[in-house]
């Protein structure tokens, strides 16, 4: 006696519906597994060859920023010893991004001049991606916010509605991260390098900033030099925000 589906569809048909789906198959991954992938692996320390924990971002080099185009951007991490692998990589040119708030390490896409970058070709893995990032000092925004006027975002950037950023001695700007948030504020940072002299920039489009003493400030925004010598600190910038 014929198999009978559920909603009373004939056995043999199934089965052909099966076999046609496993045929399909091999096309259906091949569109969504690259067809050259690759495993990197190595280890990010500080000095004097420490490995340490990091949060890792690789990023795609060679896959234009184009709509239709998907480049291989993802975010792993270091174990403790500081060793690391990632696999599924696709050919291409990458860079690797380092986030290690705890060890005052300083992120290489940011203060190397010669960015160190890793070429995947076919299925060649690479065992020896080895990292050795510098140690510098944070520098801290924290953030008043009473009223919860700062939309809730995932990575605490919050664009027009409050930026902060550090301009280098090159004139780039980079955005600081989020460190820790509690209903009502929010502490950020960015590792910048000892001696080297830095700009802090805080803005609003939308809300009323005001410093730690609650004066407002000139058009909701204040630019803070910075320069932190060798084995200091810098002192965490305090602002609140407020709506209009």
């Amino acid at each position: 006696m014929g198999l009978t589906s559920i909603d009373g569809t004939d056995g043999q048909a199934m089965t052909l519906l099966r076999l046609i789906v496993f045929q399909s198959l091999p096309a259906l991954l091949a569109t969504t597994v690259p067809a050259h992938a690759a495993a990197l692996a190595g280890t990010v320390t500080v000095a004097p060859n420490r490995g340490i924990r990091a949060s890792l971002t690789i990023h795609d080099l060679s896959t234009p920023r184009t709509p239709g185009h998907k480049a291989f951007d993802r975010q792993f991490a270091s174990k403790p010893d500081g060793t690391f692998s990632i696999t599924g990589v696709p050919s291409g040119k990458y860079r690797i991004c380092v986030d290690a708030p705890n060890e005052n390490a300083l992120d290489p896409c940011i203060w190397s001049v010669t960015q160190p970058t890793w070429t995947v070709t076919d299925t060649s893995n690479i065992p020896n991606v080895n990292i050795q990032v510098a140690v510098g000092t944070q520098l801290k925004v924290h953030v008043n916010d009473p009223q919860n006027a700062l939309p809730q975002t995932k990575g605490g950037v919050h664009g027009d509605a409050l930026s902060m950023t550090v301009v280098t001695g090159r004139s780039r700007h980079h955005s600081l991260r989020l460190l820790s948030a509690s209903p009502g504020s929010s502490d950020h940072y960015l590792i910048v390098p000892f001696g080297e002299p830095v700009v802090l920039n805080t803005q609003s489009a939308s809300l009323a900033v005001s410093d730690e003493k609650g004066k407002r400030l000139e058009g909701d925004s204040q630019q803070v030099p910075v320069r932190v010598p060798v084995g200091g600190s810098a002192p965490p910038v305090t602002v609140n925000v407020s709506k209009r």
